[in-house]
């Protein structure tokens, strides 16, 4: 079988929601084609696609993963640039996962020393310019 139809089969396996599957295929074809950099590398972007935004959201790994790639593969392909956005992406999931986690535990925070109350309006604050300075830029951005 090419290596082609290798990753058309572990597509499928992505494809049908297969992640174990998916991951053992992968991980078969970075020993089988260690000495084909083109293969090698682009079966470790898709592991690193599986651990991080198609399943695990174990974006740290995820970010290794491609990381791995930038620093070692010098293949003419695209395989560099999606890499470098996959990481900004797993950069935003992980925001995205920590600013509800936030949210989350500040509904369930009960105060009624009034320094720790004052605390935590400052926290507040913080959190909210953020996202009124990101609104503005995205405003300012579509203007």
């Amino acid at each position: 079988m090419s290596w082609q139809d290798k990753f058309k089969e572990g597509e499928e396996l992505i494809r049908v929601k297969d992640y174990n599957g998916a991951i053992s295929h992968f991980n078969n074809m970075l020993g089988e084609y260690k000495d084909e950099p083109k293969v090698y590398y682009w079966s470790f972007k898709y592991l690193g696609d599986i651990v991080g935004h198609l399943t695990r959201k174990d974006f740290f790994q995820a970010i290794d993963l491609y990381q791995k790639i930038i620093n070692e593969y010098e293949g003419e392909d695209n395989l560099y640039e999606l890499c470098q956005i996959d990481i900004a992406r797993a950069y935003l999931e992980i925001g995205f996962d920590m600013l509800n986690n936030f949210d989350s535990m500040t509904q369930m925070i009960e105060i009624e020393d009034e320094k720790i109350a004052d605390y935590f309006e400052k926290i507040m604050k913080k959190r909210n310019d953020y996202i009124e300075r990101a609104a503005e830029a995205i405003y300012k951005e579509r203007l």
